[in-house]
């Protein structure tokens, strides 16, 4: 019973197909639910959540959209979390700007440069991985 070599190779690659439309699939579930955690976020009002920052700037922007193009306006610096916090206007939560570093991160739309340091990705370009 043992598959040839070309059968193998087809049944791993269908195998591969599936998985990337899973992986896909549960992306786009995440960005949706990032989506709507932003909104509670950014309309929460309410006094009983002290601490919570609207994950939106003062100029209308996302907060990963802020820290995106802070990091990107600089493609050589590395920023840390409360480097940031300090240039995005109206972000006054170090913990919202921590996780948008961890979700930029994990898209792969910025680059850990170090412990606690991210930066832009044309920034990591020719250097070896960390």
């Amino acid at each position: 019973m043992n598959r040839s070599l070309r059968e193998q190779i087809i049944a791993i690659s269908a195998r591969i197909s599936v998985l990337r439309e899973e992986v896909k699939a549960k992306e786009t579930e995440l960005r949706k639910a990032e989506a709507e955690l932003d909104a509670l976020f950014a309309g929460s009002g309410d006094a009983a959540t002290p601490g919570l920052q609207p994950s939106a700037s003062d100029d209308g922007r996302s907060l990963n959209d802020s820290v995106l193009g802070l990091i990107n306006s600089t493609p050589e610096a590395a920023f840390s979390a409360e480097e940031l916090l300090a240039k995005i206007p109206g972000a006054k939560n170090i913990n919202s700007v921590r996780s948008a570093l961890a979700r930029l991160t994990s898209q792969n739309r910025i680059a850990r440069a170090g412990r606690g340091e991210y930066r832009s990705l044309a920034g990591t370009a020719g250097e070896g991985s960390k």
